[in-house]
């Protein structure tokens, strides 16, 4: 299993512990370690590794000790202090040049500082890695650069590599092996950390990551000008003399009872604790308190005296919320449960209220996301069989570039399978040190089988889930070299590896729960009496790319028409229930075709099937799995459309991982559901042996029907696009609403753009639409900054299955193009979602219309009156003072009253 989560399997209990909880740690090695000034940036070398043999042995050793500090906080926190302290290494570059470097983490920045230097400063321009982007750290000779490096060059207890977002690996060799321990093991604890206050506490984490960006000099402290700077940094519109007010006020407010805290020239500056409430007050979230407000007011009227100000929530109150609006089914009990868990102040809690603050809370938390946090674990059948499932599947994985002249690496392997990808890809071919994998007739780089197999396939196959795993085989290899291959195999996984033979009788394929653990081999089989079998249908277009490059024209000329290869019995007889053929055509496989079978079809071949037998393909995955991969045309690793292969029920829909285009973003998006598991159920229509379904069709069955409404309310903390985050610029947001399935669901929808204002625009605009086959449908969130003479740059976005959408007021948390979270940056949005058939769909928005219509006459009528809805009055060409604030242009909207406003007239 994985190394990377080991460690902390039993640590929850210990830092959930808190300071009340805490027994005070003894005199002695341990707790004088907590202060040791020998711990602060320490030159000597040979210190470091005494001190890190000292506290190893210590903590190893000391059993009672050990319960001590276990009761107190942990032991990594004492490791992650003497990784304060600082330690030498040798850098490793990815052109194998060394250097000598000096690391020290510096835990409240959450940073690791840098020096080649032997004179070190804590200096603003010291080189910095942040410690939220580390996502692993592994121990040993397990990236591409110390594999390449010469054998027994570097003690591989000493080394280790910290991986982190964005960047290649960095790989050190330290001093000595417990030195690499602590590190390593510092580290691992860290990211666990991480980890859990994004869970907590996103919001304040953001603001935090901003505040030490914008303290250059280190001393914890922003002055006005630095403020000012950060606010434009933030995508806050806020003229000089506000922030002047509201930095002062804030001053007033924090220092009431002690002195001001100030920098060297004297000027008055704000600390990390009272900038998040300078911040806070800047930037209040008006919408939800006029939303607490509306069902606040409920119970308002039974406790005379309260202030406005004071108004709170009651159980009835915050139980009517969570089952009329929210849709949920919460007894008293449970709904006493939710503001005990959400209500930040004692004395509220004690009387069962929620506040305004623990509203917002409760809305900005996890259960109110637009997905349904159910989805976030396992809940769907996994014991039906392996063709019942859509498969995260990965084309050319060892590929983190282009098609042509990329870099090959394990690092694809490794951050495929963190992510939950079920079915890998390896191109194997002959090597001068044994079978080596790349892209044939290009100039990709080459990496060995073996070390795909030893550093990712054997440590991380079952890192995210423990259901099957895939490995597909495109076997250029010779005989001998194979069965090299079948060696490696064998030696690397054991027992993970699949090997029972498989009953040729059998109906139907085993389940993801039967398989769970098990790695399964794709690839040719031998038939009995037969030692040749065709090459793998893979990557037959790629004699069609087109380029410039004459070096590598030329070898893509070389290529050879697909022929007969011979196969290894060693390596035939690893492959048992995913046995690849060659395509012969629907009606030989109804015929002929065994379960355990299955081909593979370029994008270009699996459309032109879609097109002209949708509805037999759809019957061909109920009996086979079908692995679609992209056309050789995409030289530049771009990505098909999925939803069309999903839509037919094809369980392998390969895409290039290494580009976060929008193909892929939904296909994360899609697999994020289930527990990121890997294995989706595909809906009943597509699993039925008899079914009749075809995507192609001009209707569907009426109550599949779903019409959707969603409102677009409001953002929160959206940030600047990539690369554009020292731009001087503020952010014009607009939402463009994506809808992805069945041709005649898909559509799309734009909001307008709201003019500097990335803090906290709104916008209050509703679409409609309708789904015929809910099941395959897909909604993406695409928030963009417009620009009047450029492209749009991309904010974030959010992708998802249409059955997850849950109902009610909503948060959607944004991601960035790789999927990566963009701290607190969300759109708050009204869901709401009722059973409907196209044609009553279609006739409710004509009489809507036809309404509307009435309701503007009506109104040019009234000239200058006033129109009250839901109790608010709205004047003829009214608009909020929110809405005029943000650059929107002035209008009012009609509600159609059957939509559940009431309409009525003045009386004078």
């Amino acid at each position: 299993m994985s190394c990377f989560k080991a460690p902390w399997a039993t640590l929850s209990s210990i830092v959930n512990k808190t300071d009340e909880d805490c027994e005070v740690v003894p005199a002695g090695p341990l707790g004088d370690l907590q202060v040791d000034s020998r711990l602060i940036m320490i030159k000597d070398r040979k210190q470091r590794v005494n001190d890190a043999i000292n506290l190893r042995k210590t903590l190893q050793d000391s059993s009672t000790m050990w319960r001590t500090i276990a009761s107190h906080k942990s032991c990594e926190e004492f490791i992650l202090t003497f990784l304060s302290g600082g330690s030498w290494f040798i850098k490793i570059t990815d052109k194998l040049k060394t250097y000598k470097r000096f690391l020290r983490f510096e835990r409240q920045k959450k940073m690791i500082y840098y020096d080649g230097s032997k004179k070190r400063t804590r200096g603003k321009n010291l080189p910095r890695y942040d410690a939220r982007d580390i996502v692993d750290v592994r121990q040993g000779h397990q990236t591409d650069v110390f594999n390449k490096c010469e054998p027994g060059k570097f003690d591989e207890s000493c080394c280790f590599s910290i991986i982190m977002t964005g960047r290649s690996p960095i790989n050190l060799v330290a001093d000595h092996p417990e030195i690499a321990n602590l590190w390593v093991r510092g580290l691992k604890f860290q990211i666990y950390l991480n980890d859990r206050m994004q869970r907590l506490h996103d919001e304040k984490l953001w603001i935090t990551d901003y505040f030490h960006a914008a303290d250059t000099n280190g001393d914890g402290n922003l002055e006005f000008e630095e403020v000012c700077g950060l606010l434009q940094r933030m995508s806050v519109k806020m003229s000089r003399k506000e922030a002047r007010v509201k930095f002062n006020c804030t001053l007033l407010e924090q220092n009431a009872d002690k002195d001001k805290t100030k920098d060297l020239k004297g000027n008055d500056t704000l600390n990390l604790e009272e900038f998040v409430t300078f911040y806070h007050d800047i930037c209040k979230r008006h919408e939800i308190e006029e939303l607490f407000e509306q069902f606040a007011s409920r119970e308002r009227s039974s406790h005379s005296g309260v202030q406005a100000s004071e108004s709170w929530m009651s159980i009835e109150d915050v139980q009517h919320f969570m089952n009329n609006i929210q849709g949920y089914n919460y007894s008293k009990e449970l709904t006493k449960h939710l503001i005990e868990k959400y209500e930040p102040k004692m004395s509220q809690r004690m009387q069962h209220h929620l506040s305004k603050n623990g509203f917002l809370l409760l809305l900005s938390s996890n259960m109110m996301n637009i997905r349904n946090c159910e989805h976030n674990e396992v809940y769907q059948d996994m014991t039906q069989p392996l063709t019942s499932y859509f498969i995260s599947s990965s084309h050319n994985t060892y590929l983190i570039e282009d098609q042509l002249r990329g870099p090959s690496s394990i690092e694809g392997y490794i951050r495929a399978l963190m992510s939950g990808c079920r079915c890998v890809e390896l191109d194997c071919w002959d090597g001068d040190n044994g079978p080596q994998v790349y892209h044939g007739y290009t100039l990709t780089s080459r990496i060995l089988f073996k070390d795909i197999i030893e550093d990712a396939i054997r440590v991380y196959a079952f890192f995210k889930t423990q259901y099957p795993l895939i490995l597909s085989l495109e076997n250029h290899c010779s005989i001998e070299q194979q069965k090299i291959m079948a060696q490696i195999l064998k030696d690397n996984l054991g027992d993970m590896l699949h090997t029972d033979p498989v009953n040729p009788d059998i109906k139907q394929l085993p389940s993801p729960e039967q398989l769970k653990g098990k790695i399964l081999i794709k690839c040719r089989k031998l038939p009995a009496g037969v030692t040749e079998v065709a090459e793998e249908d893979s990557d037959d277009e790629m004699n069609s790319t087109t380029s410039d490059d004459l070096q590598v024209k030329e070898m893509l000329n070389q290529k050879k028409k697909k022929g007969k290869i011979k196969l290894a019995p060693e390596l035939s007889n690893l492959v048992t229930y995913i046995q690849s053929v060659s395509f012969q055509g629907f009606a030989a496989v109804r015929k002929q075709g065994k379960p355990y079978e299955m081909s593979s079809y370029s994008e270009k071949k699996a459309l032109k099937l879609i097109d002209d037998e949708a509805g037999e393909f759809v019957k061909h995955t109920n009996l086979q799995i079908c692995r679609i991969y992209p056309a050789g045309t995409r030289t530049d690793s771009s990505n098909y459309n999925p939803i069309d292969m999903w839509n037919v029920g094809c369980q392998l829909v390969s895409l290039n991982f290494q580009t976060p285009d929008r193909q892929m973003q939904l296909f994360r998006g899609k697999f994020k559901d289930n527990g990121s598991c890997g294995y989706l159920l595909k809906p009943s229509f597509l699993t039925d042996p008899n079914t009749s379904f075809n995507p192609r069709a001009e209707s569907f069955p009426e109550v599949w029907g779903q019409a959707v409404t969603m409102q677009i309310l409001s953002g929160a903390h959206l940030p600047k696009p990539e690369g554009e985050e020292n731009s001087s610029d503020l952010v014009d947001p607009y939402v463009k609403l994506e809808v992805y399935g069945v041709k005649e669901d898909c559509a799309e929808f734009k909001t307008a753009a709201i003019t500097d204002n990335g803090l906290n625009p709104r916008w209050g605009e509703t679409f409609e639409f309708h789904l015929s086959v809910p099941d395959l449908a897909m909604l993406r969130i695409n928030v963009k900054d417009y620009q009047t003479l450029t492209s749009n740059d991309m904010i974030g976005q959010c992708s998802f299955p249409a059955h997850s959408l849950q109902q009610g007021y909503r948060h959607i948390k944004l991601e960035s193009s790789e999927g990566i979270a963009l701290g607190p940056a969300s759109i708050f949005v009204h869901v709401d979602m009722r059973p409907m058939s196209k044609a009553a769909w279609l006739s409710r928005r004509t009489n809507s219309s036809i309404r509307q219509r009435k309701l503007s006459g009506v109104k040019e009528m009234l000239g200058n009156s006033s129109l009250v809805v839901n109790g608010r009055s709205i004047s003829r060409d009214s608009t909020t003072s929110d809405e005029s604030s943000q650059g929107r242009v002035p209008s009012t909207r009609l509600v159609d009253p059957n939509e559940g406003l009431t309409l009525t007239f003045p009386t004078s």
